[in-house]
């Protein structure tokens, strides 16, 4: 029979309080394993001179635990979140204890059924993208049931459920109530050759809220793909097209996609490729409650550098071409990339965006050190106004420099030169540590957006950020000072990002 270990560690904030449960580790053999991984966060916040009171001046505490575990063909999980506030500056800060997530997988040969959470995606996103992306603040599941077949030629997958969002938003903090929209569809895949898989998927999507309550809205989505990235050694073509019709209050509107991907490959030169059409092309939820939109369920490409503003990602036709070199003794890729995109196409409010920039990364010292650089310039603006609406001219360093007993010196800056309707301003954050392999490091920070030069605004910012790996079971983050806020956006999702100010810490256990 196999024994479990069992204890609760002092990071188990709210996970042992509630369960009396420590952190176990099963593994009798391959067929038993259970593991536990628990983040636990402590901060305070303070002014952070943002000219918003609603993000002032209070405490929280936080406390994450995943627990997976499994015998033979049977796998679970589960999430459990909780969140507590002190003196929060409205009732938009909940404090709640609650389980967030929970999924059984069954498995049998090439068939595996699954109830409960779980995420999906249909080919590049253009009709779905349901998957967890922490760091910019998407956290949506669907809670149902999916049914997979998968063989060496064939896939079939179905699935119905409700849509399912974290009830705390990442970023703000803020309360988000749970809106049951409806998700069902399928996906079928063959794949004629290891080098050629041809799909096609449906997708109905129903918001639980409508527009007026007397009309049913609605999605109905339908797609294609040939995935053909590898058909040779010097040559790769991705192609997708869909179609939907949506009914908005009665009202039906079409939206269509199509994206075209090549990759060539001659000598040490990589001519890379993007073509891509929406028209009129989204997937709309209900509303979320913090910030007041509507939830998106897909995530189309967006031909962007990621992290960078999408304007618009519903109506927009634009390419890119991105060249790479590679000189395999020095280890050095020297790349540049063009981008032109054309937001709300045929419109009189048509935005034009040009983005081009090139740089170049390299390794030495057997790996150990690394330099990235990359340089360029960016240009949004109405044709017909004189004034563009933003330009950029960005400046990307990251500088590892071994410096001998596993120690590194390490410098990251991302620096931005922009306009914003004429108004210049220096926008951007630069790191500087120390770190130790198998250690951690502790760096400095130094943030700057002088946007607004209002007395009363925080214009630079200075932070130390402390990371240790104190065993294979803990890790340790600290944080204490100020962070720049702020559009931050990660693969075309954007978000704004309250300054920080205060000190928080954060402890990660795995057993």
């Amino acid at each position: 029979m196999p024994t479990a270990r069992r204890g609760c560690p002092g990071a188990w904030l709210l996970g042992c309080a509630l369960f009396g449960l420590g952190g176990s580790s099963v593994r009798a053999d391959d067929d038993v394993h259970l593991s536990v991984t628990n983040t636990s966060s402590v901060e305070y916040r303070t002014d952070n001179l943002n000219s918003n009171d609603a993000d002032d001046n209070y405490g929280a505490i936080f406390d994450r635990m995943n627990i997976q575990g499994g015998a033979g063909p049977v796998d679970a999980t589960a999430r459990i979140d909780g969140f507590g506030f002190l003196w929060p500056p409205d009732d938009g800060y909940v404090s709640q204890i609650r389980l967030e997530r929970a999924a059984l997988r069954y498995k049998l040969g090439d068939f595996t059924l699954e109830v409960g959470d779980f995420y999906e995606q249909f080919g590049r996103g253009f009709v779905l993208s349901i998957r967890k992306q922490q760091e910019a603040g998407v956290d949506i599941s669907i809670f149902g049931a999916k049914a997979s077949y998968r063989s060496q030629a064939h896939t079939v997958t179905l699935f119905a459920g409700r849509a399912n969002t974290a009830n705390t938003d990442a970023i703000s903090r803020r309360f988000v109530a749970d809106k049951r929209d409806l998700l069902a569809g399928g996906l079928y895949q063959l794949t004629a050759t290891p080098r050629l898989k041809t799909g096609v998927y449906g997708l109905y999507n129903q918001p639980e809220e409508r527009l007026i309550d007397e009309s049913l809205d609605f999605t109905v989505n339908g797609g294609a793909y040939i995935d053909a990235s590898t058909l040779a050694d010097w040559f790769g073509v991705y192609l997708e097209v869909a179609a939907q019709e949506r009914s908005l209050a009665g009202d039906f509107q079409p939206g269509s996609a199509l994206y075209l991907q090549t990759e060539t490959r001659v000598w040490d030169f990589t001519l890379f490729t993007e073509g891509m059409l929406l028209n009129q092309f989204e997937q709309k939820g209900s509303r979320n409650t913090a910030l007041g939109s509507r939830f998106n369920y897909n995530r189309p490409p967006t031909l962007e550098r990621i992290d960078q503003e999408v304007l618009n990602n519903r109506n927009t036709v634009g390419g890119r071409v991105r060249l790479e070199y590679f000189y395999l003794p020095l280890n050095l890729l020297i790349y540049g990339n063009v981008m032109l995109r054309l937001n709300d196409y045929l419109d009189p409010a048509q935005v034009v965006q040009f983005h081009g920039f090139g740089g170049m990364s390299m390794q030495y010292n057997g790996g150990a050190s690394r330099i990235a650089i990359a340089s360029g310039y960016r240009h949004e603006q109405q044709p017909a106004q004189p004034i563009p609406i933003k330009t950029i001219v960005h400046l990307d360093v990251d500088y590892l420099q071994a410096l001998g007993w596993d120690f590194a010196l390490h410098l990251v800056t991302q620096t931005w030169f922009r306009t914003l309707e004429g108004r210049r301003y220096l926008f951007g954050s630069t790191f500087l540590g120390i770190e130790r392999a198998g250690l951690g490091g502790l760096t400095f920070e130094l943030g700057y957006d002088t946007f607004d030069p209002s007395p009363d605004v925080r214009n630079v910012f200075y932070a130390l950020i402390l990371n240790a790996e104190i065993n294979r079971h803990f890790t340790f983050r600290g944080t204490a000072g100020t962070q720049r806020g702020g559009i931050k956006c990660i693969a075309g999702v954007c978000r704004e990002f309250p300054a920080f100010s205060g000190v928080q810490a954060q402890l990660i256990s795995r057993f």
